[in-house]
Order: C-alpha cells, then sequence, then structure tokens
C-alpha cells in the first residue's frame, strides 16, 4: 500500500493504532535521526535503531545489529519496524525486517526523492556483498510506504540528483507526461503539492510494472535500465574506497547503454541525442580511466539480470517504447563504455 500525504504523522499513528503490534521499532541511520526523525510526531512508544548513513554501511554486518537490536528489544513476529530514511536504510531495513524470525511487519517512510520515487517502491530488499551492490536481499512488500515531500527540504542538492535521475529513467520508460516533466523544469523546493503530485505519477507507474510482475520474470526488468553499467561504476567507485552518488550512476548508465543499444540499431539516434541533452542539464559527467573499462566489464558480468555468463542490459528505443531485457557482448559494452568516456571529454 502506497500512500502519499502531506500529513506523514497522522497516517503513521492511524496505521499503528489499526494494528496491535507487540513491539514497535524506528530504523534510522544518524542523519534522519537528527533531521527528519523530529518531523515524527509519533503517538505510540517505539525503540530506535541507528545505523551509519549513506551506500557503505549497507551491508550484511549492519544488518546483524540491527537483527541484534531487534531481539534485544523484545521483537517478535507481532513486531513492526519502521524505516525511516533513504533508500539504503529502506533497502536494508526491509530486508532485515523480512528475514526476522523469517518475517516481521515493515513499513517505509522514505525520506528522499530517490526512495519516494523508486528505491521504496516495488518491495525489493536488499544489502551489499563487498563492492557488489544489493546482491543479498528478498522480494517483500511493506505494509505502507508513506511519502510526504516535507522530508526533501531536509535534503542536500545531491539527493535531489539521486531521485531526478530514477524520474528520467521513468519518463524515458514511460513517454508521455512523465518524459515531458523531465524535459521541462523540476518544481520548486519547497512546493509539497507540485513534488507530491510527480512523486505519485513515478511511484504509481512503478507500481503498475512491479505489480504485474513482482519476482522480475520479464517486464519489471525495464526499470532496470542505465543500471547495469550504472551499478559497475558505482562498485568501481566503492572499490577505489569512493562512492559515487547512484543518480550520477545511472545517468550515465542510461546513455552508456543507449549507446550500446544505438551501435546495435535498436534506438533512434534523436532519442539518445535528447536522453543526453536532458541528462547533461542535471548531472556531471563520471569520470573514469581509460583502463578501468576492464574492470567495469567485469562488474557488469556480476549484474543479477545477467544469465548463463552473458551481459544483460534494458534499453529503450525511444521514448515510451523500453525493449526487452536483452544479452551482449563484453566487447561491445566495452566499446560503449569508451564512447561515453570520449564524448565526457570533449564536453570537458
Amino acid at each position: 500500500m502506497n500512500i502519499y500525504t502531506l500529513n506523514v504523522s497522522d497516517e503513521l499513528n492511524g496505521l499503528i493504532n489499526s494494528t496491535k503490534y507487540s513491539k514497535h521499532f524506528i530504523l534510522c541511520d544518524t542523519n534522519t535521526a537528527a533531521r527528519c526523525l523530529p518531523l515524527l510526531k509519533t503517538a505510540f512508544e517505539f525503540k530506535l535503531i541507528e545505523t551509519k548513513p549513506g551506500e557503505a554501511g549497507k551491508k550484511l554486518d549492519t544488518c546483524k545489529n540491527i537483527w541484534q537490536q531487534l531481539a534485544d528489544g523484545g521483537a517478535d513476529r507481532q513486531s513492526v519496524l519502521v524505516n525511516l530514511g533513504g533508500g539504503s536504510i529502506t533497502d536494508m531495513g526491509g530486508f532485515a525486517a523480512s528475514t526476522f524470525q523469517r518475517g516481521m511487519d515493515f513499513i517505509h517512510i522514505p525520506t528522499t526523492l530517490l526512495g519516494m520515487v523508486d528505491a521504496a517502491v516495488g518491495g525489493k530488499t536488499g544489502v551489499n556483498l563487498g563492492e557488489l551492490k544489493n546482491y543479498i536481499g528478498t522480494f517483500k512488500l511493506p505494509v505502507a510506504c508513506i511519502c510526504d515531500p516535507v522530508f526533501l527540504q531536509t535534503l542536500p542538492e545531491s539527493e535531489w540528483q539521486n531521485g531526478k535521475a530514477e524520474m528520467i529513467k521513468h519518463g524515458a520508460l514511460a513517454g508521455n507526461q512523465l518524459w515531458d516533466l523531465c524535459k521541462g523544469v523540476f518544481p520548486a523546493i519547497g512546493n509539497n503539492e507540485a513534488w507530491l503530485a510527480a512523486i505519485r505519477s513515478n511511484a504509481e507507474y512503478k507500481v503498475k510494472i512491479t505489480e504485474s510482475d513482482f519476482l522480475e520474470k520479464d517486464i519489471r526488468a525495464q526499470l532496470n535500465f542505465g543500471h547495469t553499467a550504472g551499478h559497475a561504476l558505482e562498485s568501481l567507485a566503492l572499490s577505489m574506497g569512493t562512492v559515487l552518488p547512484h543518480g550520477q550512476a545511472v545517468a550515465a548508465g542510461m546513455l552508456i547503454e543507449t549507446l550500446c543499444a544505438l551501435e546495435m540499431d535498436l534506438c533512434d539516434l534523436a532519442f539518445y541525442n535528447e536522453l543526453a541533452e536532458v541528462i547533461r542539464q542535471h548531472f556531471e559527467v563520471v569520470i573514469f580511466q581509460r583502463s578501468h573499462i576492464p574492470t567495469l566489464i567485469e562488474y557488469c558480468g556480476k549484474d543479477k539480470k545477467n544469465e548463463s555468463g552473458n551481459i544483460a542490459i534494458v534499453p529503450v528505443k525511444k521514448p515510451g517504447q523500453p525493449l526487452p531485457k536483452m544479452m551482449v557482448n563484453p566487447e561491445l559494452l566495452s566499446e560503449s563504455f569508451e564512447k561515453y568516456l570520449y564524448d565526457s571529454q570533449s564536453l570537458s
């Protein structure tokens, strides 16, 4: 159940009061505990579980700590975990709850644009395995995902960018009004009514896809547009001790995968040019060295969508016309990384 509201506290309290949970827990990272938790006016007692912020903390060791705090706090299958935070918190909190005692209820309250339009929607949970993104996880829906744009005003600009990348992805896949929004001007920060409408339209598009293919056997794979190459760029950054923002990685990934589709005569050049223009309005290019490309291809080769050792991408022909998941050879994808690098250097 997805709830779009301008009064998150009332919605959460109503959900909690309607179910007789044995214990209540709220999971935050240290940033959302300081900035977002004070905006949540709870009418129930809860135990707070805090983690380190960011993608680097989204790992099994952190989950072990969450599980231990749940156990120490007396949690059982009749308890509930409220995940208050960005995509890392909702991914990890959903995974921790879905596996604790083989499953307890959880509620997502995403506090980032990325979480509201994508990460907290659709029932995927997960943690990273070393440098490999979301390699361990489950498919499990929350009791509810409550989206309130009031939290967006707590975000730095980099977090807005992460969400915009997923909106551009949805726009490319859906076409029509969602693509028009990406080509235009996003609502101003603080215009909560306009952002609520934009969040709802993006989330409802994703829900429509995920409800028809919950376990990602077919059409849901479209939602991974840009993510094979994007996750590889994120993994490369993690291996070098840095963090590449997810939105910046996916934006680059969409261009790289579209270049690959162009080489295979599966994509319109006009779409690539339009996509590149939209992305370059909002994102800096991702810088890597030509010598990194073999490592990037290795990471692409470990993507969860791959089959029988072949690398999978999900290209888009033009706005509103996504293509089925397809396998590409490493040499062609390597050339697309090189072309992206060449184009990026020519712009700088």
